[in-house]
């Protein structure tokens, strides 16, 4: 039931043109409502998910500057591939 309620809050969120500050609030407290009730700790996913964003964008930059790219010129379709080339293996 939880997967659901995190999907349709997903999906939600994604199919809507524009979104207030309300809006956001009420699907972030439903996510953390349903982790919490899954056993999960919503801060330490966070956390953690951040911390594995944040090494595999580092690991595109490092990929970008062995191979003279610069990020802020970039293509979409060049800054795509660097993100999945820098996608840990699992």
């Amino acid at each position: 039931m939880h997967d659901l309620v995190l999907a349709c809050t997903a999906a939600h969120l994604c199919a809507v043109d524009s979104l207030d500050h309300d809006q956001v609030g009420e699907a972030l407290f439903e996510v953390v409502h349903a982790a919490r009730h899954a056993g999960v700790d919503p801060e330490t996913a966070l956390r953690a998910t951040a911390m594995r964003f944040r090494d595999r964008f580092m690991a595109l930059e490092r990929l970008a500057g062995e191979r003279g790219t610069d990020l802020r010129t970039a293509a979409p379709d060049v800054l795509a591939r660097l993100w999945e080339e820098a996608q840990p293996a699992s």
